[in-house]
């Protein structure tokens, strides 16, 4: 684990909580219509509360921006085919998905799903009193469960802060940082990575930038060095290298 003096403030982990709860509730299952006109006519993506500092946040900010704008007046049917398409081929898979959303496809050496990654985040999930939505449905491992999951942790820690419970604060602040390096950190930049180069549209692009750069601005923020995280898989040189040093 990665030893840190680092504390965010009770602002900045409210914040982190909202946008990685975002992330979470657009990437663990597909949206419907209704969904995503919500997020269109909200305008949820246009400017996010954490991370925004971060060339990969400010990319995925004018990504969603330009989908947010070309639906103006309406999710459109091109718009909504394209979303549709990058799901099943991203995520869902025609075949072999171009960017699973399980880790452990990503570091198991059977790249099969349902192995122990899986089982490791559901104790995590129980420990820390995150019930996921559509359990038995879905593999633990799933990358909206896992960004819920610092969501989720990000904003009890919030409250603690507020609260002057400073044990309880830098109990909470260590299982962010720990989750981080054993998992979302070994393989959440590789999917991002295979999102963007594949993606056909606008809307899935923004979300995978989104991810990176609000990891990035996490680890920042908890002292986190790219040294400390063992990557499971890389697709050199398309990869990201991870958390900056």
């Amino acid at each position: 684990m990665p030893m840190s003096d680092s504390k965010p403030s009770d602002e900045t982990l409210l914040a982190a909580s909202l946008t990685f709860g975002v992330l979470g509730k657009a990437l663990y299952r597909e949206l419907d219509n209704e969904e995503l006109d919500q997020l269109l006519r909200t305008r949820v993506f246009t400017e996010i509360p954490f991370g925004e500092g971060q060339a990969d946040s400010q990319k995925g900010i004018k990504e969603l921006s330009d989908w947010t704008e070309e639906n103006a007046d309406g999710l459109s049917q091109d718009s909504c085919n394209d979303i549709r398409h990058d799901f099943l081929y991203l995520f869902a898979g025609v075949g072999r998905p171009l960017a699973a959303p399980w880790e452990s496809t990503y570091c198991n050496e059977s790249r099969t799903m349902f192995e122990k990654q899986t089982l490791q985040v559901r104790d995590w999930y129980k420990e820390y009193g995150l019930m996921i939505g559509r359990k038995n449905k879905e593999p633990d491992d799933q990358i909206g469960y896992e960004l819920s999951f610092i969501a989720h942790v990000a904003h009890v820690a919030s409250e603690a802060s507020k609260s002057g419970d400073s044990v309880e604060l830098e109990d909470l602040l260590d299982a962010i940082r720990d989750f981080l390096c054993q998992h979302l950190l070994r393989w959440a930049f590789t999917w991002s990575t295979r999102v963007q180069k594949n993606a056909r549209s606008n809307f899935y692009k923004g979300l995978a930038l989104l991810v990176s750069g609000s990891l990035q601005a996490l680890s920042l923020e908890l002292g986190i060095k790219a040294q400390d995280v063992k990557q499971c898989v890389t697709d050199t040189p398309h990869c990201h290298p991870g958390p900056p040093r």
